[in-house]
């Protein structure tokens, strides 16, 4: 998962540096393809992960944005989805990160309830009167922005991740392959059936020298 995340960070910085320097504008799409793919996907399996929800919590209240294009985009979660067969409580609503927090709120910040469904219903407004108490903004074009500015500092620390996540799994791997590697004794035994003493004796120095070759 981690050499995922590295490597998808990484062609994202690298379509966007690219594209800013040569001001092409067919990587800066793509670039901004990808934010997109990755935010819409987030949405929509928002309740199934605790760590994409906390993430995605975090990016809304960082960036003070709500869903992909706009805070209407929740309604292709399950759970806040606007349809009239939806049975969720949470049915048209937002998560509580879309909020607004005012002096008032975080002063209020004890009532849970409260703050937890402040976005109760709120993809049934408008514009203009959801954006009384939550961020009717999009998150893509803020992430994008925010990516592009700090294109470099990205593009190094997902490259690191890349790297680091490419040399656990090498080392799993030979450690896997260690495990696996037949007994060359009892192999050269089938092959050319020995006398106790002699595979006991090749045993040894087997086994003298395998630190050796390896």
């Amino acid at each position: 998962m981690l050499m995922v995340v590295g490597i998808f960070m990484f062609i994202v910085t690298f379509c966007g540096c690219v594209g800013s320097l040569r001001e092409n504008l067919c990587l800066l799409q793509t670039g901004r393809g990808k934010v997109t793919e990755m935010i819409n996907k987030s949405i929509v399996h928002y309740r199934d992960d605790i760590d994409l929800q906390n993430l995605i919590d975090f990016g809304q209240k960082e960036f003070r944005c709500c869903g992909g294009e706009a805070f209407t985009d929740w309604s292709h979660n399950i759970y806040f989805n606007c349809s009239d067969k939806n049975p969720s409580r949470e049915r048209c609503s937002v998560p509580f990160s879309c909020c607004i927090m005012t002096k008032d709120t975080v002063r209020f910040r004890l009532h849970l309830y409260s703050t937890l469904m402040c976005g109760q219903g709120m993809q049934e407004l408008t514009y203009i009167r959801a954006g009384e108490h939550i961020y009717t903004d999009g998150c893509i074009d803020k992430l994008a922005n925010w990516i592009h500015s700090n294109l470099f500092i990205i593009g190094g620390i997902a490259l690191g991740l890349a790297n680091t996540a490419a040399g656990r799994h090498a080392s799993v791997s030979d450690f896997d392959q260690s495990d696996q590697r037949p007994d060359r004794a009892a192999e050269l035994q089938r092959q050319a059936p020995l006398r106790p003493v002699e595979l006991n004796q090749i045993r040894m120095f087997l086994n003298s020298t395998d630190c050796h070759a390896l």
